[in-house]
């Protein structure tokens, strides 16, 4: 699945905001209302975790390519 079918609206499981698919071309990984997130990838991108546990903004990293990146950490399985 690519980024334009996965830039989709949806309500955030944890804090239940309405969150709007982005216009700029990419998507979303994250809810930009509590920055939570669900366990959905073994390796960014594949979907293929079981665990669909609440994933918590855990903390920021800074990417020199990528600029800052929130660390989540699984509640569920304590995965970061």
């Amino acid at each position: 699945m690519g980024k334009k079918e996965e830039n989709v609206h949806f309500v955030c499981a944890i804090c239940q905001q309405n969150v709007v698919s982005l216009q700029n071309g990419s998507y979303r990984n994250h809810c930009p209302f509590c920055l939570g997130s669900i366990h959905v990838d073994n390796k960014p991108g594949d979907r293929s975790s079981s665990c669909k546990g609440e994933m918590v903004a855990s903390r920021l990293i800074y990417n020199g390519k990528k600029g800052w990146q929130i660390i989540h950490e699984c509640k569920k399985c304590g995965i970061k």
